[in-house]
């Protein structure tokens, strides 16, 4: 460095100095305040509105589109509990639209902020025992990019890639890990499952979903992913994906819905209703 280079790095530090203690001594006076009197008495209710085609939640998002594909389930065997459950964890994590795992992966980070598949029992609050499960792919994207994440939905439900048998017995094999540790971590949790499964059909279900017959399953069909298990996951994909009954709801505001109505929901495919 040059003297004068010198010189103004000790000018710009006695500056930086001088700004420091003059942030540290000032006013707290400064900062806003926030009381409870600020806090509204009633949540916003933003009501889920009909539109014919899709259920609409109007509210601002900030350029954020939200989408959630819901199907409702179909009557199932006690055996194909674990399945469906396992079904929902696997699916995000297998390719689809002629995309390898690796293709879909690489194509979510380059458009999608989010995406994932979930199961929900939704039990009624006149009976405990009785429920409406549901099984749900969910999706967030900038609105910019809507149409990449239609076009995702549209892959997974009509071209999921359930032949990659090595990518599912990778996946189950780290999956089965997971669980293994989790049960000595959950011990608890596991023990509380099984003891409310006799209390309530909904119990029984999560049980089935979330616990030790979960568990058990995940290790054995780890042993043996073969021909047979593969088969399976297609017929309970089909039971699942296949079904008439699902309903679309987007959150957005006003002006965006409308556009995407518009657009016919970018040729979203999905069984016909």
């Amino acid at each position: 460095l040059t003297a004068d280079q010198i010189h103004e790095i000790a000018v710009q530090s006695a500056k930086l100095a001088t700004y420091q203690e003059e942030v540290e001594n000032q006013s707290l006076d400064c900062l806003p305040k926030v009381t409870l009197k600020d806090v509204p008495l009633h949540a916003r209710d933003f009501a889920l509105i009909d539109r014919g085609t899709a259920l609409h939640h109007a509210c601002f998002t900030n350029q954020i589109l939200y989408t959630d594909l819901i199907f409702e389930l179909p009557d199932l065997k006690t055996e194909e509990l674990p399945l469906l459950s396992l079904f929902a964890k696997l699916l995000p994590e297998l390719g689809c639209g002629g995309r390898t795992y690796a293709e879909t992966l690489a194509y979510q980070q380059s458009y999608i902020g989010g995406f994932d598949a979930s199961l929900a029992q939704h039990v009624t609050h006149a009976n405990p025992d009785v429920s409406k499960p549901t099984f749900s792919l969910r999706g967030k994207v900038l609105y910019r990019n809507g149409e990449k994440l239609f076009r995702l939905f549209s892959d997974f439900v009509t071209s999921l890639d359930l032949t990659d048998q090595e990518r599912i017995q990778e996946w189950l094999s780290q999956h089965a890990t997971e669980q293994q540790e989790r049960l000595t971590k959950a011990s608890m949790n596991y023990a509380i499952q099984t003891s409310l499964s006799g209390f309530s059909i909904p119990s029984f279900v999560y049980d089935q979903w979330h616990g030790i017959p979960y568990y058990q399953s995940v290790l054995k069909w780890a042993k043996n992913c073969d021909c047979k298990f593969i088969d399976s996951l297609k017929e309970m994909a089909a039971k699942v994906l296949g079904l008439q009954n699902y309903h679309l709801i987007l959150t957005c505001d006003e002006d965006q819905y409308v556009q995407i109505e518009k657009q016919r929901f970018y040729d979203l495919k999905l069984p016909n209703k």
